[in-house]
């Protein structure tokens, strides 16, 4: 970490030694708030049925600052929560990120991308440093991926035990033109001394990677781009015992290519990935392996632009290896269109039967989930959807209907858990909206049905939501009034009865306002003073940089001539240089009330309610 700080330390000094830019940097405010965000929350949970395993009270403070020294830009960001969570990757977190011309720093808890095969994407407390002086750009960054997690000795721990994991990560690329060439590199390892020798077990074991990437960019006659990347991964599964680490080593391999041609109108496209079985690199989350692909694609626009087709087809197959019982080669495809085919009328429709890890959100109302939520990854096999929305009414009242389905085939029902023969998921949801500006009052009503087919039976549910909403006080005010009912059946049989009501509340005020900053403060000004001398031949106050020496110009100095018309006669005189700027603040108070009840049927009826109560102020500037 110390020759990481020196490395960056130097090239930050050797840039900044050149007389202009001392110059420019050296005038600069020492220090400025330049605009930013703070959202604070409070949060009142209560369960009136069975004991609850979630605090009373919580607190939630989040935001963004941008501040600047000396008149770099150097934002910070930071999350907070009271709550006891044991995650991997911390919710507690800042993040501070100083740049100067060329030379990007970022400091604390932030996301690191550099390849999809290397580092990708992964969350890193630490630091990381982006230089891009003429056609170079180059990347280093360095710091934790993984705190560990100990179980206590109850066992009342809400995640397994892990391992500590500390990773360096770079890329060094080159462009000229619109080409480019690159090279990636992420190394990782686990602390094997974080965690006790009685938590490692046969699954979990202190691991060690290094994974390396070359890339390209070619433009070709204008029309045409070729780009290709190859990557090399090397993970000891196994660090534990240093005798045995050849034992625990694997090696992977992945490649792919992509010409792409774009014409008038539509572009055509050609490409292949192979990606070796087990393929794994720990500065990433969830990679596809065991892949092998051939693609060809099309995107173009028709009928005057009202029409968007976007199609990839190809043929994908697995166990490359051999390794494996079963062997699969099929045919893939993506479809993705939109058509206006009015001025009222907008239908969708998409298709896909790729593998992949996609992040699915639920389609629950946001009320209903806990404050931190953890991600749910699901491999589906096959999606399908259409929308359709068509715009009723005039522009004194006007409407909107709304048509949604979705399909999902998927034979990975989530993140930890087994897997199934397979799942099917469908989706239905039809929507109403009715605005009447002149009220400032807003109608909407929908109804939704779920039904999702396993392995091992069957659940529906359907139900529908009313809600109102007002707003007063020229749009500062405004409030929603929201009512929902569900219903589930599992097996065909009576499952739950879900009730809730939602109330929101909120207003939002802004005011712009000028201010006054003068160059100087009072303080700096009185200990430059001795500095200052008048220069007669030119009629203004000239400044010395109390930290340089040198003379400033004459549109930084402190003071500027100002001339002015005395009997007839013109006198000099000499005023504060100030400079006129506008701040423009927002204030946001948000209050709302979500009430659930539900009923379960069984031998005997069980009731389940609650409450949550939230509370958010958010300042903007």
């Amino acid at each position: 970490m110390f020759r990481f700080t020196t490395i960056l330390l130097s090239f930050f000094l050797a840039h900044l030694a050149k007389a202009q830019d001392v110059e420019s940097f050296f005038n600069s405010k020492p220090f400025e708030v330049g605009g930013g965000s703070i959202n604070l929350a409070n949060v009142y949970y209560s369960s009136f049925d069975s004991p609850s395993s979630r605090e009373g009270f919580s607190l939630y403070a989040s935001g963004n600052v941008n501040f600047s020294i000396f008149g770099q830009s150097a934002p910070l960001s930071f999350s907070y929560t009271n709550r006891k969570l044991n995650y991997t990757q911390p919710f507690n977190n800042f993040s501070f990120a100083p740049r100067y011309k060329w030379i990007a720093t970022r400091f604390g808890s932030h996301s690191v991308n550099y390849s999809p095969y290397t580092m990708a994407g992964h969350r890193l407390s630490g630091a990381s440093v982006a230089l891009t002086p003429g056609h170079w750009k180059i990347d280093l960054a360095y710091g934790r991926l993984k705190k560990a997690v100990v179980p206590d000795s109850l066992g009342n721990q809400q995640h397994s035990a892990t391992f500590g994991r500390m990773g360096m990560a770079g890329g060094l690329e080159y462009s000229w033109d619109k080409d480019r060439v690159y090279g990636t590199f992420s190394m990782d390892k686990d602390e094997v001394s974080s965690l006790p020798k009685n938590f490692h077990s046969d699954e979990n074991t202190p691991k060690q990677n290094a994974a390396f990437s070359l890339g390209f960019v070619k433009h070709l006659m204008k029309k045409f781009t070729l780009d290709g990347e190859v990557a090399y991964s090397l993970l000891h599964r196994d660090i534990s015992n240093t005798t045995q680490l050849e034992l625990s080593k694997q090696q992977f391999f992945v490649y792919k290519t992509n010409l792409n041609y774009t014409g008038n109108g539509y572009g055509l496209s050609i490409g292949m990935e192979h990606v070796d079985p087990g393929y794994e690199t720990l500065g990433g989350y969830f990679f596809n392996n065991d892949l092998q692909k051939y693609l060809l694609g099309g995107l173009t626009t028709l009928v005057n632009g009202r029409l968007n087709i976007d199609v990839q087809a190809g043929l994908e197959k697995n166990n490359l290896q051999n390794s494996e019982t079963n062997t699969t080669s099929r045919w893939v495809g993506a479809l993705n269109s939109t058509f206006q085919i009015s001025k009222r009328l907008n239908v969708s429709g998409t298709y896909s039967n790729f593998t992949a890890f996609t992040n699915v959100r639920p389609t629950t109302d946001y009320e209903y989930m806990d404050e931190v939520d953890t991600l749910n990854y699901r491999q589906v096999n096959q999606s399908c959807g259409v929308s359709a929305t068509y715009q009723m009414g005039s522009q004194q009242l006007p409407q909107q209907l709304a048509f949604n389905t979705a399909l999902q085939v998927s034979g990975f029902s989530g993140h930890g858990s087994e897997q199934n023969p397979g799942s099917t998921f469908l989706s239905n949801t039809l929507s109403y909206g009715l605005n009447i500006p002149d009220k400032s009052l807003n109608f909407a009503a929908s109804v939704s049905s779920y039904t999702q087919e396993y392995g091992h039976g069957s659940s529906k549910s359907i139900g529908p939501t009313l809600s109102l909403g007002k707003a007063v006080m020229n749009k500062q005010l405004k409030s929603t009034l929201a009512l929902s009912y569900n219903r589930a059946r599992q097996e065909e049989k009576p499952a739950s009865q879900i009730y809730s009501a939602r109330w929101n509340i909120s207003f939002q005020s802004s005011h712009k306002k000028e201010k006054t900053d003068q160059w100087r403060n009072n303080d700096r000004e009185k200990a430059r003073a001795e500095k200052r001398q008048l220069t007669a031949d030119k009629g203004y106050y000239k400044e010395a940089s109390a930290l340089t020496g040198i003379d400033l110009p004459e549109d930084l100095s402190i003071r500027k001539e100002k001339t002015r018309t005395v009997k007839g006669e013109t006198v000099k005189t000499v005023t504060d240089n100030e400079k006129k700027r506008y701040l423009t603040e927002r204030h946001q108070f948000n209050l709302s009330a979500v009430f659930t009840h539900r009923d379960t049927p069984g031998a005997s009826t069980t009731t389940f309610s609650e409450l949550t109560i939230r509370m958010t102020y958010a300042y903007s500037f």
